[in-house]
């Protein structure tokens, strides 16, 4: 059984996970956009199931907070999660016809979410213009990421498919291009990992015994990890960091990277 959800207040946490989904710093309680988005809001637990691939139900996500993971499943049970969402991050889950789920969607973290079935979905397009440039540039973002990933997986060793996994991980939660450590905590298992990268988790706990040996990562506490040397992981596989940057996230600026306790968790959780 799925660990259980509620509907979380519509207080200032709220509203303060809507304007980093918007990328707003100031927002109203009052404008239709963002009281569509804290008002389908949904807190899950870690390991929550929110969407089942198959169902009639088919949902569009949008991540307010914590870590998602889409994914499909062969009959012989061998998985692949085939993205998953940070917050900013909206989950198409339909299929080409809209009539099943395309996917499964599970819960790395403790997670905050805004589902839209087709009805409200179609209200939201209809009061505001801005969620339908949004979905736009989120699409596009998703196309981005799922290019560069897939050539990869494709044609790429496991030491480049993790080093560019981490990579990716460290831009889309701002915490690079940096000259300096970036530390950040991965809700994932090495077994999750594997199946985010296509390998087994003997192959992903070898890579990154050897990432640590040769000081391009340091680990702790399971899956903290701590890109020492980003420069090294991005020669590994073959990216310009600062164009991997625009490219999967549209930022131009570089990031600070948080440098607190407190920043760095807020950093993990998106």
């Amino acid at each position: 059984m799925a660990p259980t959800r509620t509907q979380p207040e519509k207080g200032p946490g709220i509203l303060r996970f809507t304007a980093r989904f918007l990328g707003q710093e100031d927002i109203s309680a009052h404008d239709p956009l963002v009281s569509a988005i804290a008002g389908h809001a949904r807190h899950f637990e870690a390991g929550a199931e929110i969407v089942r691939e198959g169902d009639s139900a088919c949902p569009v996500l949008c991540v307010l907070d914590g870590w998602i993971a889409q994914s499909k499943t062969l009959e012989n049970g061998e998985t692949q999660i085939i993205d998953i969402c940070l917050p900013g991050d909206i989950a198409f889950t339909a299929s080409a016809d809209g009539s099943i789920a395309l996917v499964e969607v599970e819960t790395l973290s403790d997670a905050t979410v805004a589902v839209f079935d087709r009805r409200a979905l179609r209200r939201l397009r209809s009061v505001s213009e801005d969620f339908i440039a949004l979905q736009a540039r989120r699409a596009d973002r998703a196309h981005a990421r799922f290019s560069e990933r897939l050539l990869r997986l494709g044609r790429g060793s496991a030491a480049v498919r993790i080093a560019y996994a981490l990579l990716e991980f460290g831009l889309r939660l701002g915490m690079l291009p940096s000259d300096r450590d970036s530390e950040f905590h991965l809700p994932l298992t090495q077994q999750r990992l594997g199946e985010f990268t296509g390998l087994s988790s003997v192959h992903v706990c070898r890579t990154l015994r050897r990432f640590e040996r040769d000081g391009l990562i340091a680990t702790r506490d399971h899956m903290d990890i701590r890109l020492r040397n980003p420069q090294g992981l991005a020669r590994i596989s073959q990216v310009d960091l600062a164009q991997l940057s625009r490219t999967i996230t549209g930022a131009t600026a570089e990031p600070t990277t948080p440098t607190t306790p407190e920043q760095r968790r807020r950093a993990a959780c998106g």
